[in-house]
C-alpha cells in the first residue's frame, strides 16, 4: 500500500503545468498566428510550420455608426427616397420601351396606336413630374435636417444626395 502511495505521490510523473505543449499559437506579432511543430533547424529557430496566417486589420466603422440615431433615421430617409426614385423612373423608361411594353401587356396590341403612344408618353411625364416632387421635398427635408444639426454631411449623405441630384436633372431632361 505504501508503494502505491509513494507512486501517486511522485511529483515527476504527473505532467508539468508550467509548460505548455510544444504545438501551442506562438505570438511574434500582434498581427501574425504561427503554429509550429517544435522542431528547430541549426540555428535554433522553429522550423515546419503547419501553418502561418496574417490577420487581416480590423475592418473600419462607417461613419454613420458612431453618428446620431436621429441622423441615421434621416439617412435611412433618404436611402428609401433614393431607391423609390430608381423605381419610377426605371418605371418610367419603361414606359417608353416597346419590348417592356409588350412584356407588361402580355403581348395585346392596341387599337389605336396613336392613342397608345400619346397615353404611354403621358403616363410617362406623369412619373418624372411624380419623381421632381419626391426629389424635391427630400432635398427640402434634407436641408431642413441639416440646419437643425439633425443630419451631418456624411460621405453616405452626401454620395446619395449627390445622387438625388442627378436623377432631379435627369427627369427634367425627359421631361423635355
Amino acid at each position: 500500500m505504501s508503494t502505491m502511495m509513494d507512486s501517486l505521490a511522485g511529483d515527476d510523473e504527473l505532467p508539468s503545468l508550467a509548460q505548455p505543449p510544444v504545438h501551442q499559437y506562438k505570438h511574434s506579432s500582434p498581427f501574425k498566428d504561427t503554429m509550429h511543430t517544435g522542431q528547430k533547424d541549426e540555428r535554433g529557430n522553429h522550423e515546419n510550420f503547419l501553418f502561418e496566417a496574417e490577420m487581416p486589420p480590423p475592418p473600419e466603422l462607417e461613419q454613420e455608426t458612431v453618428l446620431d440615431p436621429e441622423h441615421r433615421q434621416v439617412l435611412a430617409k433618404l436611402k428609401f427616397v433614393s431607391e423609390l426614385i430608381d423605381a419610377l423612373t426605371n418605371m418610367a423608361e419603361n414606359k417608353a420601351n416597346p419590348i417592356a411594353q409588350m412584356i407588361e401587356g402580355g403581348g395585346r396590341r392596341h387599337r389605336r396606336e396613336s392613342t397608345s403612344d400619346a397615353n404611354r408618353r403621358a403616363e410617362q411625364l406623369v412619373l418624372y413630374v411624380r419623381a421632381l416632387h419626391v426629389i424635391s421635398s427630400a432635398m427640402a427635408m434634407a436641408q431642413r435636417q441639416v440646419n437643425a444639426d439633425t443630419l451631418q454631411p456624411s460621405p453616405a449623405v452626401q454620395n446619395i444626395l449627390n445622387h438625388l441630384n442627378e436623377k432631379y436633372h435627369h427627369c427634367l431632361v425627359k421631361l423635355n
